[in-house]
């Protein structure tokens, strides 16, 4: 996988390598939801920039702007983590057509909107819009644990089932209380593989240390059934049941277990 995350008007125009970006699905009996964790390299690694002089006193072109722009701002908070499902699953991001089979090639070049908000010419947010921040699709840790919307996310199939993605959205510095989304972010990324589908949790299923319930190969029917109704060829996907309580079921085309963080399993 090769990507770049840029914050547009932050110190660093070249943008910031990505260290990960998992592409996965979640597999519900009736829709599908895109999954997608994003980190970036700590800002320090894109290019370091020299703030102080000798004498620690701040050089005259990083006096007196503004926080966005200042690099020590950044350094404190060491790299960008952008996902759904990192701190849990809260809300729905379904990707899929009723009465279409689904792939991720299938949806080639659709782009997938969330948290939409009214914009204006320059593509900014009016500053008296309202949001709930328990309604936001995705969450960021940016400068501090900050809010993103306004998400447009486009994949486009490569060859050997790798994947091209173009991610942007808007952010709002919400850790210094500033609820205004006015800065632009945009993801580039390509030869990026998918992971394959999360699976949710049967009604009424039990997780215990000592026992599984219900087993395996109920389990493993009951999701294959689900994925048959949604996903082309979902005959030669592989399944991996969970690895702990806790974890998660997959199917996947992958030859072995797909290693994204897991997700919170409910709906």
């Amino acid at each position: 996988m090769q990507g770049r995350i840029f914050f547009e008007d932050n110190p660093w125009p070249e943008g910031h390598a990505l260290k990960t970006l998992d592409v996965s699905c979640h597999l519900f009996p009736e829709r599908i939801d895109l999954l997608l964790d994003l980190k970036s390299e700590d800002y320090s690694e894109t290019r370091a920039i020299k703030t102080e002089d000798d004498e620690d006193n701040f050089l005259p072109e990083f006096e007196d702007i503004p926080e966005w722009q200042h690099p020590d701002s950044w350094y404190n908070y060491h790299a960008c983590t952008l996902s759904n499902t990192y701190w849990g699953i809260d809300m729905r991001t379904p990707i899929n057509e009723p009465n279409t089979m689904f792939s991720m090639q299938a949806i080639s070049g659709k782009t997938f909107i969330f948290n939409p908000v009214k914009t204006d010419e320059t593509g900014i947010v009016d500053p008296t819009h309202q949001w709930d921040s328990d309604a936001q699709a995705f969450h960021i840790y940016l400068r501090g644990h900050d809010a993103v919307a306004n998400h447009a996310i486009t994949f486009i199939a490569q060859e050997n089932d790798l994947l091209s993605l173009n991610w942007t959205g808007l952010v709002a510095n919400a850790y210094i209380g500033d609820y205004h989304f006015k800065h632009k972010f945009r993801c580039e990324a390509k030869d990026v593989p998918f992971l394959g589908y999360q699976c949710s949790l049967m009604k009424g299923e039990v997780r215990r240390e000592a026992e599984t319930v219900p087993p395996v190969s109920v389990r493993e029917a009951y999701h294959r059934n689900s994925a048959s109704q949604l996903i082309e060829n979902a005959d030669v996907l592989n399944f991996y049941p969970r690895t702990n309580p806790h974890g998660t079921d997959w199917l996947s085309a992958r030859p072995e277990r797909p290693s994204a963080w897991p997700i919170k399993e409910t709906d």
